[in-house]
């Protein structure tokens, strides 16, 4: 299913120690290299818990979930990938970190000399749309009573929009390469004559172009990808796609509704032939004029 490809992409992504670390020294450090790959451990991402109210049993799935070891202290992150804004994402991330501490609460009931480890999540955007959503319910609250505000709890998840990092805080290339692609791919950065980037890579980036066809064409080359001509043919696929939207509204309501052949003929047009209609678009009189100019007649 193409439309599960990134979250298949991304998990893979993150399997790998090197990156994880560079990201998050990245992300929490400011680059500085603090976090080493032996520090992480991944655990299992199904988190599930009992309640205490009703006994009742939950369950949530993660994207990561992380134990982190620094100076003999302990933490767990978790990561959520998002390729869309999700006004959604904030409670379902009160709700995965509520299910990790009450795991741990269980145990700690047992025996309170257990110590249970603080939880934070980030949530990690690759979309191009700003993130205009919650992440807090203090955003979401009315301004209720002046004086009772700091008694309020108001927790709020950490939003890493990805295209607005700088690249060179990153050590690991995959990861470089990753925040450029996404500027790339979103007209944030001029598209270079050569962008090279790992197979693995591609494909992840692929799966956020969004056009199936183009993402099978990265999928089955092999080695390094030059990301760069993909780039180009969606922007030139995206302009011809917006000449033929243009025309096929004018032809429309110059004689009424077009028959579906002459739209298909229009739609398999390629930049040439688009062009040569938009210039004689005043000179058709009738609907087999389209034809006759496709054609070159």
């Amino acid at each position: 299913d193409f439309k599960n490809l990134f979250d298949i992409r991304i998990y893979n992504y993150f399997l790998n120690h090197e990156r994880l670390a560079d990201f998050l020294n990245a992300i929490l450090f400011d680059g500085q290299m603090i976090m080493d790959t032996q520090d992480i451990i991944i655990l299992d991402s199904n988190s599930s818990g009992v309640l205490l109210s009703n006994g009742q049993t939950i369950k949530r799935t993660r994207d990561h979930l992380l134990l982190v070891t620094m100076n003999g202290q302990q933490c767990i992150i978790g990561l959520e990938h998002q390729s869309y804004v999700d006004k959604g994402m904030f409670q379902r991330i009160m709700e995965y970190d509520y299910l990790s501490y009450l795991r741990q609460y269980h145990i700690y009931e047992k025996n309170i000399h257990e110590r249970i480890n603080g939880v934070m999540t980030l949530a990690i955007y690759y979309g191009e749309r700003k993130w205009n959503y919650a992440r807090s319910y203090k955003q979401m609250m009315n301004r209720g009573i002046r004086h009772l505000r700091r008694y309020m709890n108001v927790e709020f998840h950490p939003l890493v929009e990805m295209v607005k990092l700088d690249e060179t805080r990153f050590q690991n290339k995959d990861n470089r390469d990753l925040i450029i692609g996404l500027k790339i791919l979103y007209a944030k950065k001029k598209v270079p004559e050569k962008f090279i980037v790992s197979h693995e890579l591609a494909c992840l980036l692929g799966t956020l172009i969004h056009d199936e066809r183009i993402y099978q064409l990265i999928e089955k080359k092999k080695g390094a990808t030059n990301m760069s001509d993909y780039v180009l043919g969606i922007r030139k696929k995206g302009r011809n796609e917006g000449i033929m939207t243009t025309l096929i509204k004018q032809l429309n309501q110059k004689f009424g509704n077009l028959s579906k052949e002459t739209i298909k003929e229009i739609k398999q047009s390629n930049k040439k032939q688009l062009n040569s209609l938009t210039l004689h678009i005043f000179d058709i009189e009738k609907e087999e004029d389209i034809k006759k100019i496709l054609l070159g007649k």
